[in-house]
């Protein structure tokens, strides 16, 4: 049988790209409000130790990192144009209302091996976080962008933001909470996409002609 090895190499052609300006771009704003009911104390028995767990009307999600405090959050997840630049995010919350709790936020339990091997959570409270008197999280709101593929296939920028109607000090036991946030994204969007759809592509076969038989 014959052998031919051979070289291929896929070349993706975009003729302009490295010469795309994005100009003064177009500046839009976004703004979000969410309210929040006031947070809902649950207690807990978790292997033997008593804990609490906030529940709040208005958060979708839960912040959730090993060992630290378990906390309600909010979180949405904007699309924007690919190459978006994020210019600022600035929020307005509601009069800050505290709670003194009577038992310590469940930790996040350390992460669990996936093999047949059962074990339980184990569920260590990060020493340093619950020394604090510090606020956890330090902030109302926090945020981050990533690039990639929508579910259309479309080079987007990926915009997280994250609320947090609960904020915990633990050295403390208290928590403080909001009611209502309202958040101001502004951004500047590129005038032009940056990678433009293409549905072609050029291919190049790379063969020295020694690796054919005569």
């Amino acid at each position: 049988m014959n052998r031919l090895s051979f070289l291929v190499v896929g070349l993706l052609l975009f003729s302009s790209f490295a010469a795309i300006s994005f100009g003064a771009g177009i500046n839009k704003t976004i703004t979000i409000h969410i309210d929040f009911l006031s947070p809902q104390i649950v207690e807990k028995t978790i292997q033997d130790k008593k804990y609490i767990e906030l529940k709040v009307d208005g958060a979708n999600a839960v912040l959730h990192h090993k060992g630290e405090p378990i906390l309600p959050i909010y979180s949405k997840t904007i699309e924007l144009p690919f190459g978006t630049k994020i210019l600022d995010v600035t929020y307005k919350i509601s009069d800050v209302k505290t709670m003194t709790i009577s038992e310590k936020i469940t930790p996040a339990p350390q992460p669990v091996r996936y093999d047949m091997k059962y074990e339980k959570p184990k569920y260590i409270m990060d020493q340093q976080t619950y020394g604090s008197s510090e606020p956890y999280p330090s902030g109302w709101i926090s945020y981050y962008t990533g690039g990639g593929l929508n579910t259309d296939d479309k080079h987007t920028t990926f915009l997280t933001i994250r609320s947090s109607p609960v904020r915990y000090s633990p050295a403390t036991d208290t928590i403080s909470y909001i009611e209502s946030i309202d958040i101001t994204v502004r951004f500047d969007k590129p005038d032009r996409d940056i990678l433009p759809t293409v549905n072609t592509y050029d291919l190049v076969i790379i063969t020295p002609s020694k690796l054919y038989d005569s």
